[in-house]
């Protein structure tokens, strides 16, 4: 599997923001271990950039177009009180998805499927489970690296963004 990188001009089928080089460069930066195969990381970095469309109703702005496979490049993004070009890929969108690609390529699983109970106790002769009280009511994980990295980016806690046209 090849990285087909999105750059801003909307790369048809692009699967990640990030190339190998770059993943490299800012795990080592930060001692952040990722696999020693190319191809490991590459993976990981689809992974990941699947993973940030989870992302897409809190970010500011809009896609630039329908046909667009990843959540970047966006119209109408204000970026630090300057609007942010719509033909670039912000440095914050590609860290967040090298932190989450060194989680996957450490086998965490981004999307997981379950419903999210903790198991307390199994018994496998006559099946028997028991579950923690107030387990958790999601399996999905909480990547507060990359959140944080992203939050320049996000739309303001209970704000909703809306383009808006002039005629």
């Amino acid at each position: 599997m090849a990285l087909i990188i999105e750059d801003g001009s909307i790369i048809p089928s692009a699967n990640s923001f990030a190339t190998v080089a770059e993943a490299r460069a800012y795990a080592e930066a930060r001692g952040i271990d990722l696999p020693v195969d190319d191809i490991e990381v590459e993976q990981a970095l689809v992974k990941a950039g699947d993973y940030l469309l989870s992302y897409e109703q809190k970010l500011k702005g809009y896609r630039v177009s329908a046909s667009q496979t990843m959540v970047y490049p966006r119209n109408g993004v204000i970026l630090f009180d300057t609007r942010f070009p719509n033909d670039e890929i912000p440095q914050q969108i590609k860290d967040a998805q090298i932190i989450l690609a060194s989680y996957s390529a450490d086998g965490v699983e981004l999307r997981p499927v379950g419903d999210g109970r903790e198991t307390r106790r199994e018994k496998v002769g006559l099946i028997e489970v028991e579950y923690f009280e107030g387990g958790r009511s999601s399996v999905t994980p909480i990547f507060n690296a990359a959140t944080d990295i992203l939050k320049p980016l996000f739309t303001a806690v209970g704000g909703n963004f809306f383009p808006v046209f002039r005629a």
